[in-house]
Formats: structure tokens, C-alpha cells, sequence
């Protein structure tokens, strides 16, 4: 495993300069990714005899660090750990994170200039086919430690919720544990309905990620499997509904559409989309209060949308955009809309 900032050796000087009397909180993302990420991060800290005091789950918007240092303060944490979270939403919060506590972050995503010369960040190169996802990273962290045949199925349901499986080690790390799984038939592996049975679960639970993240913990899918149906229904609802009505701009090959689901399954439904051909731009918008959700795919590689996104939201108040080259989000203001279909389309 190739890092393109940071050392592993920084990471365990950051585990041994802890001591009993620190208070530590997991900061991760709330996808399949970043709860395994977090999983394995404590059964690292178990084996130094530390335990983590909180673990929260972050979605990526303006704001997503500024707006929980005061709340960590009043916990009394001392050490934070990122996992799978970037920078890039909120560079100035992240900053200001780093100056209020010591922390340490485990990441893939594309790195910022500004941060370049950080020792707390451990980064793998983004992408699917190039790079690995941030619990990969986390497990090679725990080599020794994560018991290999007790989590062999989370380690694989996070590469291939996070299309990591498309690089050729990932995808023979996965056929290692299941020598049945093809790429082409990723899904219909039993990592793969694991994959679908955790993603759901998060949906339905979403902002009570803590039940997810205790069952998955416990290894407790039984229980979870009771929402997959639910969730399932409703990205099947969308995906029909974005065939007879999403709107089509030949030029780009994007196809846009707008939609109000039960259940926030954009990001899930876009990917599934994006599958079915990989030169098409899928971009889902969602309504969540006063501000509209973006979740952006393309598989092609011939088109990088963190960058597309983040031209989308140029001049937008309160706006936001990130994440890989096939996979991206954003997240801005109702009103501005039109305006950030036109920047995209221009």
C-alpha cells in the first residue's frame, strides 16, 4: 500500500503518545466505509488498552468540523481520529480542529495544497482503480490485531461499497476469502449482499447511525436485513421514476433529475445508475430543509467530478462540493438551482 502523504509510522507515534487519561473520539463518515473504518480504528485502540470515548458520524457540508468543536470540548475529548473524511468541505473547521486537539486523520480522498505538509494525515491515492478506501487502510494499520477471519466479510462489503474492488489487488484481496466473486457480478457475491443489507441499513437509520454501527459491530446482520426490503422498494421507485422523467443534455451525456424519495437513497440510486452505462453523467438532486443534495457518478474516468462539482457551486453562498473523480457530491442553496445547472452545463 502506496501513501501519497504520511507515513504509517506517524500514525502509531500518534497511538503511542496516548495515554489512559485522554479522552477519544472517532470522527468517520457515515457510509459502509467509514463505519468499518471506525470498527476497525477501536480494535486497534483496544489493543493499546485504550478505548475510544465517542464515535460520531459526519456527512460532508460547509461547516461539518467547525460546528462540532465546541460540542467535543464540552465532552472533554483530548484526541480525535478521523477516518474517511476529507478536508476539503471545510478546510478553515479542520484547521481550527487540528489547533484545539491533537488529531490524526486516515483518508482517500483527493489531498489539498494547504495540507500538504501535515504529519497527522495518512493518505492513499484517490481512486476506485489506483487507490484503496479508508478502511483498507485502517485493517492494514491493524495487521495482527483486526482478527482476519472474524471480519473478513465487513473489509470485503466496504471495498465494494466504495467500488475499490475495480483496482486489481482489491478485487484478488476479496476472491482471497471469496474465490466465487467476479467483478462483473460484484453485487450477487455474498460480500456484495452484505454490502446491499449494510448501505440499506444506513439509509433507513439515517441521523441514528449508532444502531448501525453497534449491529454491525456485534456482527448482528439478522436484524439489519429487516429494513433492506424497505429501503429497496424505494430505490426501485426512484430508479423507474429517473427513467420516465429525468431530463437529458446530449452534448454532455449527463442526465439530471430531481427527486423527493422517502428515504435519502440518492447517492445509492445514482451509482446503481451510473452502472448501467459508464459513459452516462447521473447527477441526483434531493431537497433536504432549504439547501438541495447532489450525489454526481460517472464511471467512464473520462470526466473528474470533484472538479466538475466544484464548478457547479463557483459563486454559490453556502455551497459545497467533493469527493472522487466517479463519485461526488454537493450540497448548496434551494434558490440556486438553476443557477448551478447552468454552470455545469456550460
Amino acid at each position: 500500500m502506496k501513501f501519497v502523504i504520511g507515513k504509517k509510522k506517524y500514525f502509531f507515534d500518534f497511538l503511542n503518545s496516548i495515554n489512559q487519561e485522554d479522552k477519544i473520539a472517532i470522527l468517520t463518515h457515515n457510509d459502509l466505509d467509514g463505519i468499518a473504518s471506525a470498527i476497525f480504528t477501536e480494535k486497534i485502540l483496544s489493543s493499546k488498552n485504550l478505548k475510544k470515548s465517542f464515535v460520531d458520524f459526519l456527512t460532508y457540508k460547509k461547516d461539518m468540523y467547525s460546528e462540532r468543536i465546541q460540542g467535543l470540548k464540552e465532552k472533554g475529548i483530548t484526541r480525535i481520529i478521523l477516518t474517511d473524511l476529507n478536508e476539503n468541505s471545510d478546510l478553515e473547521g479542520f484547521k481550527r480542529l487540528n489547533n484545539e486537539f491533537e488529531s490524526f486523520m486516515i483518508d482517500h480522498h483527493p489531498i489539498m495544497e494547504d495540507v500538504k505538509n501535515y504529519k497527522n494525515i495518512l493518505k492513499t491515492k484517490s481512486g476506485s482503480k489506483e487507490g484503496e478506501c479508508a478502511s483498507q487502510i485502517v485493517y492494514e494499520l491493524g495487521k495482527g490485531v483486526i482478527n482476519e477471519e472474524k471480519y473478513k466479510w465487513l473489509i470485503c462489503s466496504a471495498i465494494i461499497a466504495d467500488y475499490a474492488y475495480q483496482k486489481k489487488e482489491s478485487l484478488e484481496f476479496i476472491q482471497k476469502f471469496y474465490p466465487k466473486t467476479t467483478e462483473e457480478k460484484i453485487m450477487e457475491s455474498i460480500p456484495g449482499k452484505i454490502t446491499i443489507t449494510i448501505g440499506n441499513a444506513i439509509i433507513y437509520f439515517h441521523g441514528k447511525l449508532h444502531e448501525v454501527y453497534n449491529l454491525v459491530k456485534e456482527g448482528n446482520l439478522e436484524v439489519l436485513k429487516k429494513y433492506e426490503k424497505i429501503v429497496e422498494d424505494e430505490i426501485q421507485k426512484t430508479i423507474r421514476e429517473f427513467h420516465q422523467n429525468a431530463e437529458y443534455y446530449p452534448d454532455k451525456n449527463l442526465y439530471f433529475y430531481f427527486s423527493e424519495p422517502k428515504f435519502n437513497v440518492g447517492s445509492i440510486v445514482s451509482s446503481i445508475l451510473s452502472n448501467e452505462d459508464e459513459n452516462k453523467i447521473i447527477i441526483l438532486s434531493t431537497p433536504k430543509e432549504d439547501m438541495i443534495k447532489i450525489s454526481a457518478r460517472n464511471q467512464s474516468g473520462k470526466i473528474d467530478l470533484d472538479k466538475f462539482l466544484k464548478k457547479g457551486i463557483q459563486g454559490l453562498e453556502n455551497a459545497v462540493a467533493g469527493g472522487h473523480a466517479k463519485a461526488s457530491g454537493a450540497s448548496f442553496m434551494k434558490k440556486d438551482l438553476d443557477t448551478f445547472k447552468k454552470n455545469i452545463l456550460k
